[in-house]
This record gives C-alpha cells, sequence and structure tokens, in this order.
C-alpha cells in the first residue's frame, strides 16, 4: 500500500510539473508549492514537496500504524486527482467549461 502512495505522490508531482511548465507556477492552488516552484523551479518544487510527503507518510506509519490505514489510500487517491486535474483541467478552461479561479 505504501507503495501505491508513492506512486501517486509522484504521479501528481510530474503533472504538476508538466502544467508549470506550460503555464507557469502562478497558477498553482497550493501556496506552499507556488512558493517551492518559484524558488526551486517548476520541476524540483513539485518534486521536493512529493519528497516531504513520503516523509511525511513514513512518520505516520512508524508512529501510528492503525491510522496509516486509513490516511493513505485517501492521501494517495487525493494525489491521482490532483494530477489528473493538473492535466486535465487547463484545457476544459481554456473551452470555458470550467469557471475562472478568483486570483
Amino acid at each position: 500500500m505504501f507503495l501505491l502512495f508513492i506512486l501517486a505522490l509522484f504521479f501528481d508531482a510530474a503533472a504538476t510539473s508538466v502544467f508549470m511548465i506550460q503555464h507557469g507556477s502562478e497558477y498553482e492552488l497550493h501556496p506552499l508549492f507556488r512558493v517551492s516552484s518559484a524558488i526551486f523551479g517548476p520541476v524540483y518544487g513539485p518534486l521536493l514537496g512529493a519528497i516531504c510527503k513520503v516523509l511525511f507518510g513514513m512518520a505516520l506509519v512508524l508512529m501510528h500504524r492503525p491510522l496509516s490505514f486509513i490516511v493513505l489510500p485517501l492521501a494517495a487517491l487525493c494525489s491521482l486527482c490532483a494530477g489528473a486535474y493538473n492535466l486535465l483541467a487547463w484545457p476544459l478552461y481554456q473551452m470555458g467549461c470550467l469557471r475562472s479561479l478568483p486570483f
């Protein structure tokens, strides 16, 4: 299960990197990833974020294993959805199917 969590995180990081390379880091919703991408670039910023999430997941497994069986699959699902959103949502904004964000 932890391997699926790691794969989902790095899928999200790769999709975020592709999105940021194409459109810039100013459209990133998460403020920490926006700042880390502004500092480290569109590739290393999301990669650093994924590595930090893996470390927090490992700490959760070590500190509270029963809770990790609930949190890690949910976090993996959120990362898969975020990666798909990064790859698919921008064309929907361009076609006018989604409203523009207020910032």
